[in-house]
């Protein structure tokens, strides 16, 4: 027969592994959104960078669903120029439009050489090439990226 006090500490030492449980895999999603949204990041500038707006505006969407606090966005661990200023001017971009802070590492990339259209139909189409090189966001223009004025708005 067991005793009412059994049960109760037998009770308790379940909650506790389960709560301890819960809180093991807190911390691991915690760390997994940090890692994720580098990873995310890195692929939205390179689907910005290939023209492909489909799967620009389905990867933006998907880092928007994890809440990230921008600042916090770990600098992309890559060699690649174009890659990196990518990245910061979209973080940027994003953070005007959401009135958050960009990840201070941002401000130390720097231009490219040669201006990148992000959209492919402004290499045939004068007007458009025009609007982008006139309206482009700051955050991209700044650094030789061209888009129109409502680049990434409606994700």
């Amino acid at each position: 027969m067991i005793h009412n006090s059994h049960i109760s500490v037998l009770h308790f030492s379940v909650i506790a592994v389960e709560l301890s449980a819960v809180f093991c895999v807190w911390n691991l999603a915690r760390l997994d959104l940090n890692c994720h949204c580098m990873e995310h990041i890195e692929q939205i500038a390179e689907a910005a960078l290939q023209g492909d707006g489909l799967m620009t505006r389905s990867l933006v969407q998907d880092f928007f669903r994890s809440h990230p606090r921008l600042s916090e966005v770990s600098k992309p661990t890559t060699e690649d120029k174009r890659l990196l200023a990518a990245a910061a001017s979209l973080l940027e971009l994003f953070a005007l439009r959401l009135k958050q802070q960009a990840p201070n590492w941002t401000r130390s990339v720097g231009p490219l050489t040669e201006p990148i259209f992000l959209l492919k139909s402004a290499a045939r189409m004068p007007r458009l090439r025009a609007l982008c090189e006139t309206e482009s966001p700051e955050p991209l223009r700044k650094r030789g990226f061209y888009a129109p004025p409502n680049y990434l708005e409606l994700v």
